[in-house]
């Protein structure tokens, strides 16, 4: 979760993330968290400038 710190602040926005079975994700548990978060990251930054949060 992050809170909006623009023209909306005070606002706070979550991200789910729900992996099918047939999607592939690495083998490796290390490697799947730096995945996702790199998935997070940028989708979070993109969905903040999209409601003016940045």
């Amino acid at each position: 979760m992050t809170r909006c710190e623009g023209n909306q602040s005070g606002r706070k926005y979550a991200v789910l993330v729900e992996l099918a079975e047939t999607d592939p994700v690495p083998e490796n548990v290390v490697d799947r968290h730096k995945a996702l978060k790199e998935f997070r990251d940028g989708y979070v930054s993109a969905a903040l400038k999209q409601q003016w949060c940045v």
